[in-house]
């Protein structure tokens, strides 16, 4: 069985897949835990300890396409971790107003511990209440696109939750705000047409299709834009008492991507660099650099990508962010199986590579 032929509510069977239907306070989505992981058989127990990663989809993507398309799960039962798939919602009542089923990240709403990131994090709760083996710990959070914002905006208001991102083809924290209506069962999208229109344009969504030109275009680390946006990171992060906390970032863009332009991945990176500016002793005064500390460069098998692989950390050398860039690459999942959407078969395999970002920077 797969997560696509699961019905509501559908309860755990041999495969290990669990389908959530929304609810009230949290989105729905897909849980793969693998069978046999986490058991201790000699003691008739479940260990508490079965890392969780969670992936959000992206535009135009199902929970389910998503899983197809990354392999999350295939690669779960090889390396023994659990994965979780949120869905964004989609009804009748929202059709209008999202039609493609996209994460809403340019909400000022969605961009505050409200909206769609508390009922995502809704959904890890109501996730580790239903499966005993899945770890009580701060989560890996991945994403595409539109999730991969939401990924980033997961990290940047809920580090006490969020140990590592890793943003695929995605935007800085607060690259766009809209203000808009926080009207319950709308993720914070509002039933008035102006309201609407000026939050989910299409030919509005076009421009910023390439987000690269927008107000963020010119991003550096010392911008004032950039310093702000920080700035409120990092006063969410003591609000939770989390700023001692290390978030993790790695940020992987195809440089041949027409939809969301890859100078996006160096704005990503140089807002973590920011943070961690910030955080180091509460000053803008470039104690975290953006020089690369590290870069290498590879390729994978026969016909796959050459992609390269940079580095940074803060000066006692603590890792800050990751940056992959992949040559060639278009706005797609890289190295997913073509049975899913928006991927690209040939390599580097992003599932993988993200998978050992996050166990190398001890978020499995």
């Amino acid at each position: 069985m797969t997560v696509e032929e699961l019905g509501p509510e559908a309860g755990p069977d041999q495969s290990g897949w669990r389908r959530f239907e929304a609810s009230g306070n949290s989105v729905g989505g897909a849980l793969y835990v693998p069978p046999k992981a986490g058991w201790l058989p000699f003691l008739g127990t479940q260990d508490r300890s079965l890392p969780l990663i969670v992936a959000l989809h992206g535009c135009g993507q199902t929970a389910g396409d998503f899983a197809i398309g990354t392999r999350f799960a295939e690669l779960a039962e090889e390396k023994g971790f659990a994965v979780l798939f949120p869905e964004s919602q989609r009804s009748p009542e929202t059709v209008a107003l999202n039609p493609f089923g996209c994460w809403v990240w340019w909400s000022s709403v969605n961009q505050t511990r409200g909206g769609e990131p508390a009922r995502i994090i809704a959904l890890i709760e109501r996730a580790r209440a239903f499966e005993p083996r899945l770890a009580t710990g701060r989560v890996c959070v991945a994403g595409l696109s539109s999730g991969a914002a939401m990924a980033t905006i997961l990290g940047a208001v809920y580090p006490d939750q969020v140990a590592a991102v890793a943003a695929h083809a995605g935007v800085a924290f607060s690259a766009m705000e809209v203000e808009q209506p926080n009207l319950p069962g709308w993720y914070g999208q509002s039933t008035d047409p102006v309201a609407a229109l000026s939050a989910f344009n299409p030919l509005n969504l076009f421009n910023l299709a390439r987000w690269g030109n927008s107000s963020l275009s010119a991003l550096e680390k010392a911008d004032g834009t950039a310093v702000s946006q920080a700035r409120r990171i990092v006063a969410t992060r003591r609000e939770v008492q989390a700023h001692e906390q290390d978030v993790a970032l790695l940020v992987v863009h195809g440089d041949d991507d027409r939809t969301v332009d890859p100078s996006h991945a160096r704005q990503l990176i140089l807002q973590a660099l920011q943070v961690a500016d910030l955080l180091d002793n509460d000053s803008d005064d470039d104690t975290v650099d953006s020089v690369v500390d590290r870069r290498s460069r590879g390729i994978g098998g026969p016909g796959d990508y050459p992609y390269e692989l940079s580095d940074y950390h803060d000066r006692s050398g603590r890792f800050v962010a990751r940056l992959i860039r992949i040559g060639r690459l278009g706005h797609a999942w890289s190295g997913g199986s073509p049975a899913g959407s928006f991927t690209d078969p040939l390599g580097p395999d992003a599932t993988t590579l993200t998978w050992e970002f996050f166990r190398d920077q001890g978020c499995l």
